[in-house]
C-alpha cells in the first residue's frame, strides 16, 4: 500500500470514530432530557454500553490501522532490501544508523558489524577526505550533493569504487541524518581504466610514428595531428590545430583535394599525392593515404597518414635530370664517334678501288679495324658497355 491509500484509511478511521463519539453523546443527551422516565440504573448501562462500543470500536481500528503500517513497513523494507544500489543513512558523526542488504554486500561485513559503525572505517584517507568534506556541504547548504566518486574498503582489505548519491535529511528545518545510494561502478572503472591504457598505447604508436597522421574534421579543419607531421612542416601541433587543410596546401593541388575530399565523403578511400606549404614557404611533397571517418552513419571527417617524399621527389628528379644529361652525352657521342667514322670508310673505300692489290689488302685491314671501333661505341651508345 502506498502513502496515498495509508492516509485515506487513516481519513476514514478519524471519521468513524467521530461518528461513534457522536452517536455516544446523542445517547447520553437522551438520557439527561427523560431523566424521570429512565431509571438512574438504566442510564448508567446505557452510557456504559456506549462507552464500550466506542472502546471496542477504537480498539478494532487500532489493530486495523497497525496491520496496514506493518504490512507497509514490511512492503517498503522488501523494497529497500531488494534495491540493486546500497540504500543507508548516517548520524552527522558519520555513524551507520540505516543500511540495506546491498551494503552488506558491498563491504563484506554482517548486521552486527555495521551496526552504529562509523563511516571512517570504511574508505581509503583520500576518499574519506572527499566524504567528510561532502557532509559539512550538505550541513551548511542543507543541499544534496552532485554525485561523486570514492574508493570503499571492504572487510577483507580489497577495494571498490562506489559513485554516491546523497542528500542531507532535515527536521523542523536542521538537519539531523544524511542518507543516500551508492552504486558499485568498480567494473566500469576498471574498463575505464583499460580504455586509458589502450588510449595511451595508441597515443604512443601514433606519436612514435614517423608517418605524419592528420585527422580533419567535416569542413576540412584540423582536429588532430601528430609530432612527426607538423615537424615536417615545420609548425608547432597547437599551430595547426584549427586550420583549415586548404590553408597548407599549395595552390595548384587545391582543386585536386577537392576532389578527393569529394571522395570521402562518398565514402571512399583513396591514396594520391599532395604537395604542402611548410611554415618557412618551402614546398613539401606527401603521399596522402586517406579515410572517411562516421559516427551513427553520419560523416564526420578524415583521417589521413602522410609519407613525406620530398627528399624522395628530389632525387627522382636528379636522377631524371642525370638520365637526360647521359642521353644528351650518348647522342653528342654517337655525332662526334660516328659521323668521323662514315667519313673515314667513305675514303677508304674509294681508295681501295684506286689504289694497286698489293695496298687494297692493307686498306681492307683498316676498314676491319674502324668497324671494330664502330661497334665498341655503337654498344657504349646503346647498351652502356665496352665491348665489340
Amino acid at each position: 500500500m502506498n502513502s496515498k491509500d495509508g492516509g485515506t484509511v487513516g481519513k476514514k478511521c478519524q471519521l468513524t470514530i467521530i461518528a461513534i463519539f457522536i452517536i455516544g453523546a446523542v445517547i447520553i443527551i437522551l438520557c439527561e432530557l427523560f431523566e424521570g422516565v429512565i431509571t438512574e440504573g438504566f442510564e448508567i448501562g446505557i452510557e456504559l454500553t456506549a462507552i464500550t462500543i466506542i472502546w471496542l470500536y477504537i480498539g478494532r481500528m487500532h489493530k486495523r490501522v497497525r496491520k496496514k503500517f506493518e504490512e507497509t513497513k514490511e512492503k517498503y523494507k522488501h523494497l529497500i532490501d531488494t534495491a540493486p544500489d546500497a540504500i543507508y543513512m548516517i548520524d552527522l558523526d558519520g555513524n551507520l544508523k540505516m543500511w540495506n542488504t546491498k551494503l552488506k554486500e558491498l563491504t563484506g561485513y554482517t548486521d552486527e558489524e555495521l551496526a552504529g559503525m562509523n563511516i571512517a572505517k570504511l574508505f581509503t584517507p583520500e576518499s574519506l577526505e572527499i566524504v567528510k568534506e561532502k557532509i559539512d556541504y550538505k550541513v551548511k547548504a542543507k543541499k544534496p550533493t552532485p554525485p561523486y566518486e570514492v574508493a570503499l574498503k571492504r572487510k577483507d582489505g580489497s577495494i571498490v569504487y562506489i559513485e554516491v548519491i546523497s542528500a542531507p535529511l532535515l527536521k523542523d528545518g536542521e538537519v539531523v541524518a544524511i542518507h543516500g545510494f551508492a552504486r558499485d561502478i568498480t567494473q566500469r572503472k576498471k574498463m575505464e581504466e583499460k580504455l586509458r591504457e589502450e588510449e595511451e598505447k595508441y597515443r604512443m604508436l601514433v606519436e612514435m610514428a614517423q608517418e605524419g597522421i592528420c585527422i580533419d574534421d567535416e569542413n576540412e579543419n584540423i582536429i588532430f595531428t601528430n609530432e612527426a607531421f607538423a615537424r615536417s612542416l615545420g609548425y608547432q601541433r597547437e599551430e595547426l590545430i584549427g586550420k583549415n587543410i586548404f590553408e597548407i596546401v599549395c595552390e595548384e593541388d587545391k582543386e585536386k583535394l577537392r576532389e578527393e575530399s569529394r571522395k570521402r565523403k562518398r565514402g571512399k578511400a583513396s591514396r594520391y599525392e599532395l604537395r604542402f606549404v611548410a611554415r618557412d614557404g618551402s614546398i613539401k611533397t606527401f603521399i596522402v593515404s586517406a579515410i572517411p571517418l562516421y559516427k551513427d552513419g553520419k560523416f564526420i571527417g578524415s583521417l589521413s597518414v602522410n609519407l613525406d617524399i620530398t627528399e624522395r621527389k628530389k632525387a627522382e628528379e636528379e636522377v631524371k635530370r642525370m638520365l637526360e644529361k647521359e642521353k644528351e652525352f650518348k647522342r653528342w657521342t654517337a655525332h662526334y664517334f660516328f659521323n668521323p667514322i662514315c667519313i673515314a670508310k667513305g675514303h677508304l673505300s674509294i681508295l681501295m678501288e684506286e689504289v694497286p692489290e698489293k695496298y687494297s689488302k692493307r686498306i681492307q685491314k683498316a676498314l676491319h679495324a674502324i668497324e671494330r671501333v664502330e661497334k665498341v661505341v655503337y654498344n657504349i651508345v646503346t647498351r652502356g658497355e665496352i665491348k665489340e
